[in-house]
């Protein structure tokens, strides 16, 4: 809850939920939220961003390294956050809204991020570490590591709040440190083309046949389309989203996100259509 209020009070803001798009566009609709993100995702930078770590689902041990690296000067002070985040969860929001997509539970060391630089010789690293044992927590709030997502990102931090870059990996996905005990879990590919119109192939490998769902979702986490939902063969696969949603309705350009859920958690790609 402190990291909560506190990256609240940081911008500030008079209400949630809103977002800050580039530290100053506010925006407090989902509408407003689409259109800030995709005009924030539209600018250039130098910045990449690499996650790793592990996931021990028998602790519930993470441990966590983001890396940031850099082709150019960034003048300014810069931070580097590593976030916890989890989705559907149900609150009874005061705006009608009940279930949250990837919804701000913690931030490691703490809502302030790791001080970085990026002014020195190029090309240049900065590295953030988090290390913690997930939290079990008590029904209707406990901590389920297969909604769970890490987030990191760069962000100044005196003056213009602007996001430099930013990376995004399921909690699960960072590894089981109990190997040869892990199945091996279906694999959603990166789609192409990418940026598509009107058409773009997602690929889909399962090691097993089992129940999987394949969804489009937009950058809030409303679900637009979904393209498979049941049981799949072993082997691979390659499923075709045509720009449309569940009702047959084309969908406007913009930033959207393939997601595949399956009995050992879930994996995403981003997708941009462009028309």
């Amino acid at each position: 809850m402190e990291d909560n209020e506190g990256r609240i009070n940081w911008y500030p803001v008079p209400s949630v939920p809103r977002i800050k798009a580039d530290g100053a566009n506010s925006a407090t609709s989902y509408a407003g939220y689409v259109t800030a993100l995709n005009n924030r995702l539209a600018q250039p930078t130098d910045l990449s961003i690499d996650i790793t770590g592990s996931w021990d689902p028998g602790t519930r041990q993470v441990l966590i390294q983001a890396t940031a690296s850099t082709t150019s000067a960034l003048p300014g002070s810069y931070a580097l956050f590593i976030v916890l985040t989890e989705s559907q969860v149900y609150y009874e929001g005061t705006n009608g809204i009940d279930w949250h997509e990837y919804t701000f539970r913690d931030a490691f060391p703490d809502f302030n991020g790791t001080p970085v630089t990026f002014s020195g010789e190029f090309p240049q690293t900065a590295t953030a570490y988090a290390s913690f044992v997930l939290p079990t927590g008590d029904p209707p709030h406990e901590y389920r590591p297969e909604f769970c997502d890490i987030v990191c990102f760069v962000q100044e931090t005196s003056v213009t709040k602007e996001v430099q870059q930013a990376a995004k990996v399921a909690l699960t996905e960072l590894g089981n440190t109990a190997v040869d005990a892990a199945p091996v879990a279906p694999r959603l590919g990166q789609n192409f083309p990418n940026p598509f119109n009107p058409t773009t192939t997602i690929p889909v490998q399962l090691a097993d046949a089992g129940d999987v769902r394949l969804a489009i979702v937009d950058v809030t986490g409303r679900r637009l389309r979904t393209l498979h939902d049941g049981p799949l063969g072993a082997g691979d696969h390659a499923l075709v989203w045509d720009g449309r949603d569940d009702s047959g309705q084309p969908v406007g350009s913009g930033v959207y996100l393939a997601q595949l859920v399956h009995a050992g958690g879930r994996e995403s790609r981003r997708l941009v259509l462009m028309k």
